[in-house]
């Protein structure tokens, strides 16, 4: 079949490009609570949310594994509402060490007291 073309025929008005609002506002967030997370988890969401964010240790010691590290402490707080791009200050303090935690102690296996042959 020929005259059948994709292209309009001239004369006939296409529709005009769609285009985004013109100045759309910053998005904004609400920050939850990130007090108590491990620090790489905390910037993993702050990423993902699209804001940036520097940690500090209350002792002055610098972060340089942020797994090893927890929040104590955030700025804005939690339930604040912040726009994309925005820095969120978190403070830090040394993760407990592992060999911290309690570990079991073994027990003797179970014998029986009467049991001759």
């Amino acid at each position: 079949m020929t005259g059948c073309s994709a292209q309009p025929v001239s004369g006939s008005s296409a529709p005009p490009p769609v285009s985004p609002p013109a100045a759309a506002s910053p998005e904004k967030v609400v920050l939850e609570n990130f007090v108590g997370d491990k620090l790489d988890d905390v910037e993993h969401a702050l990423d993902l949310l699209k804001l940036k964010h520097e940690a500090v240790s209350g002792d002055g010691k610098k972060v340089l594994v942020a797994s090893n590290w927890t929040v104590t402490g955030q700025d804005p707080a939690a339930g604040a509402e912040v726009k994309t791009g925005s820095t969120i200050r978190l403070t830090v303090a040394e993760a407990a060490s592992p060999s911290s935690a309690p570990t079991s102690t073994p027990r003797p296996l179970a014998t029986s007291a009467g049991a001759a042959g």
